[in-house]
């Protein structure tokens, strides 16, 4: 969701849509249905509010939910979405994501387990996500930017500005590293 709004901010973009289901309410390995509830769905729409996402497009199975659960999904949805609505993203602080040096450190693998990947590649993504989540924790919004967007920002006094007008005050570098030649 944060990389969505992020590319959204970043172009000017007014909305940011997820699809959501239950698509994960279940634990495939076992096939346990393990439904996260009203307060589980809830709780996820509620964090994609948080990245910046603003529109949402239901795949839940209506059957699966009482009509009380369903009216009080998308009064949730639409009251928070009608409140967040009223104002704007304005993120100051820019999170670097290096993708290309994660792709230089990695050879594809066989499976998603990061143990079937290069140290390095896994050491940089968990850096960035350690750095992402340390924001979060500290209610400090911020955006993804990538090499491409990083090179179309200009510097203006101390601040980045985006080709939409964004401003950025602070750019956070996490850990890249260069493969061994």
């Amino acid at each position: 969701a944060k990389f969505a709004s992020s590319v959204a901010g970043f172009y000017n973009k007014k909305h940011v849509m997820s699809e959501i289901s239950n698509a994960f309410d279940y634990d495939h390995s076992s096939l346990i249905k393990n439904e996260a509830g009203i307060n589980g769905r809830m709780a996820s729409v509620g964090v994609q509010f948080a990245y910046g996402v603003d529109h949402f497009n239901s795949y839940y199975v209506h059957n699966q939910m009482t009509d009380a659960e369903n009216r009080q999904l998308t009064d949730y949805i639409a009251r928070v979405g009608y409140l967040l609505g009223q104002g704007k993203r304005v993120p100051k602080v820019a999170l670097f994501y290096p993708i290309e040096s994660i792709w230089e450190n990695t050879f594809p693998s066989l499976t998603l387990n990061p143990q079937g990947f290069n140290p390095e590649a896994v050491k940089m993504s968990e850096n960035v996500k350690e750095i992402a989540l340390k924001l979060v924790e500290n209610q400090v919004d911020f955006d993804y930017m990538g090499t491409e967007q990083l090179l179309q920002t200009t510097i203006s006094g101390h601040k980045m500005v985006t080709p939409s007008g964004g401003e950025f005050t602070t750019l956070i570098l996490p850990i890249s590293t260069k493969p061994d030649p």
